[in-house]
C-alpha cells in the first residue's frame, strides 16, 4: 500500500485579514475562512480521506472540525504540524510595520546561516528537525489517504523534507517563494522512487 498525503493549509484567519501578528494559538478563522473550510471539506470527501491529522493551533482545529463533520471521521491532533513560532517581539504588531518587515526579511535571509536565531523563535534547525519527525510520524499512521491540516510556513519545511531530508536553508527560501493559499491542497504520494509531489496549492474547490 502506497501512502498518499494531502497537505491542507487552514482557512483564512483574522490575522490573514487584518495583518496583525497573533500568538500561534490565538488566531481564529474569519467568516471567509469558515466558508473555505466547508468547501475544502467537500473536496476531501470526494477524494476519500481515511485519516485526518491536524495541528494543535486553534485555526487548524476549527478548519478540521468542519472537515470531520463532512467526512464522518475523528481527527488526530499533533503538535508536529503547528506553525513555525515567530519572535515574540512581532506579536500584536502589523505585518506592514517597517520593523516587523525587517525582522521577516532577516528571518528569510538567514535560513542558510548555520545556527542563526533572531531571538526566541524556532529557527531553521528547529523546524527542519520537527518536519523530519512529523513525516516519520505520518509514515507510521494507518490509512492510505492521509490529510494533514497545517500552516503555510511549516508546510514548506514538510515538503522540503519530503523530497530530501538533507535539505538546507536555500531550499526553504525557494519554497517560500511558491504561494500557498488558505485551504490550498498539496498532494504527495509514496512511490518506488520515494515521495513525489504531484500537485501544489490546488484551490479549485474555491471556484
Amino acid at each position: 500500500m502506497h501512502k498518499q498525503l494531502y497537505f491542507v493549509r487552514h482557512g483564512e484567519t483574522d490575522s490573514n485579514a487584518d495583518g496583525v501578528f497573533r500568538r500561534g494559538n490565538e488566531a481564529t478563522l474569519s467568516a471567509k475562512g469558515r466558508e473555505e473550510a466547508m468547501l475544502v471539506a467537500e473536496r476531501l470527501k470526494r477524494i476519500g480521506i481515511d485519516t485526518l491529522v491536524v495541528s494543535s493551533y486553534k485555526r487548524a482545529l476549527e478548519t478540521a472540525s468542519l472537515v470531520e463533520t463532512k467526512l464522518g471521521i475523528q481527527s488526530i491532533e499533533s503538535g508536529f504540524f503547528d506553525e513555525a513560532r515567530r519572535p515574540s517581539i512581532q506579536i500584536g504588531n502589523s505585518i506592514h510595520d517597517p520593523e516587523m518587515k525587517a525582522i521577516n526579511r532577516a528571518l528569510y535571509e538567514n535560513y542558510p546561516t548555520p545556527g542563526w536565531r533572531h531571538s526566541d523563535e524556532e529557527n531553521f534547525d528547529d523546524l527542519k528537525e520537527r518536519a523530519i519527525q512529523g513525516l516519520m510520524y505520518l509514515q507510521n499512521l494507518p490509512g492510505e489517504r492521509i490529510c494533514i491540516i497545517t500552516h503555510g510556513i511549516f508546510l514548506r519545511f514538510l515538503l522540503c523534507a519530503l523530497v530530501g531530508r538533507d535539505f538546507n536553508g536555500r531550499d526553504v527560501q525557494r519554497a517560500l517563494r511558491m504561494h500557498i493559499g488558505n485551504t490550498g491542497i498539496t498532494y504527495a504520494r509514496d512511490t518506488e522512487l520515494g515521495w513525489e509531489i504531484m500537485s501544489w496549492n490546488d484551490v479549485a474547490h474555491l471556484g
